[in-house]
């Protein structure tokens, strides 16, 4: 077997169509796939898969870490032989040409890996990260922290470092670790949104990452990103990027989901403990870099604010508020002197506008 990339397919219930992913795989001549039977009978994998190319499927058995994701791509990344390697769940699959174009835009740009954009059946083609540009991405410049999933191609003796390893004791968020280290070890990293996307199945009727957790559950999760000892040693603009990521994508969208008038369906008492869990979180951020409010536009910024404060009825007032300002003023951050930084709304829409220039030049 000599590959050029091999892709870590992890199968964690029977029913799962891992032959899917696993056929889609090796529609690529330069690819092989490494199936980990997460705590299942390898037999049971071995049957799904049959009638594809066995020469260019690696069965591995994985019988412990049950629930716990990142177990089974540590061993199957520890398993790699060719000299690029991904990851991929049992549910998912890459649009046709991916792997190709990942490997040609790898070799064309010396790159040490590639970043795949994602495709969700539901909603389309996203723009994570949020960039023009396509490659020496930089985490602020470039908003990598925005992409947590390491989906794409990566050159395999990076990610067999130990430094490397997905968190082995949590149910969901084991990437968080690995993108980060990922992003801030200054390699030269590539994407394009015009590339095939990694597709992200939506067959299951349950996947873990998709499961509603409890607020405190999740800002143990985060508190774990800001515990670490390489986020700790960040430049201060890299950790500023950071908080306003953890702010704007995972910490408002827990607040507006549990927090605000139109959520129903717990008692007081759940969000009276969201509320707290959440506003913990919050000053956790503000305690680590103080001032990053200021990048917000100022409806946000006062949900955030609130937040910190931890008062739930002024959480709800200001979720209620937060579009009030006209158009104009909520293009703008809440401290001007933040009006070009990456995170700003205006580099948000003249980033924007520069991806949608781009897409016209590539279409005509």
């Amino acid at each position: 077997m000599n590959a050029d990339v091999q892709i870590v397919v992890a199968t964690h219930q029977a029913e799962r169509p891992v032959e899917r992913a696993v056929a889609q795989v090796l529609t690529c001549p330069q690819a092989a796939a490494i199936v980990v039977a997460h705590n299942l009978d390898q037999d049971v994998v071995k049957q799904r898969l049959r009638g594809l190319d066995s020469s260019r499927i690696t069965l591995i058995s994985c019988l412990h870490g049950e629930g716990h994701p990142g177990v089974p791509f540590n061993v199957g990344i520890a398993a790699a032989r060719a000299p690029w390697v991904g990851i991929m769940g049992s549910d998912d699959w890459f649009e046709e040409g991916a792997l190709a174009a990942y490997l040609s835009r790898a070799h064309h740009d010396k790159a040490d890996g590639v970043i795949a954009p994602l495709r969700h059946p539901a909603t389309g083609k996203g723009k994570l990260p949020f960039t023009a540009r396509t490659r020496n991405l930089h985490p602020v410049r470039d908003r990598l922290f925005y992409r947590t999933a390491p989906l794409g191609i990566f050159r395999t003796e990076i990610m067999q470092d130990p430094d490397m390893a997905f968190a082995n004791d949590v149910e969901t968020g084991e990437d968080q670790r690995v993108s980060l280290r990922l992003w801030t070890s200054h390699l030269q990293i590539s994407y394009s949104f015009a590339d095939p996307a990694y597709v992200v199945g939506a067959d299951a009727e349950k996947r873990v990452t998709l499961t509603p957790r409890p607020a405190a559950e999740l800002a143990a999760l985060w508190a774990r990103t800001w515990d670490d000892a390489v986020t700790q040693q960040l430049p201060s603009n890299v950790r500023f990027a950071l908080a306003v990521k953890q702010a704007r994508i995972d910490l408002l969208t827990a607040a507006r989901s549990r927090l605000g008038d139109g959520h129903s369906g717990e008692c007081d008492a759940h969000k009276e403990a969201d509320c707290a869990a959440l506003s913990s979180a919050a000053r956790r951020l503000a305690a680590e870099v103080p001032g990053f409010l200021g990048v917000f536009q100022p409806g946000t910024a006062r949900i955030l604010q609130a937040l910190i404060g931890g008062d739930q009825l002024e959480v709800n007032q200001a979720l209620s508020k937060e579009f009030a300002l006209p158009p104009v003023r909520r293009g703008l951050p809440s401290r001007l002197r933040y009006i070009c930084n990456a995170e700003s709304p205006v580099r948000y829409w003249a980033t924007g506008l520069h991806i949608a220039r781009s897409e016209g030049r590539e279409e005509g």
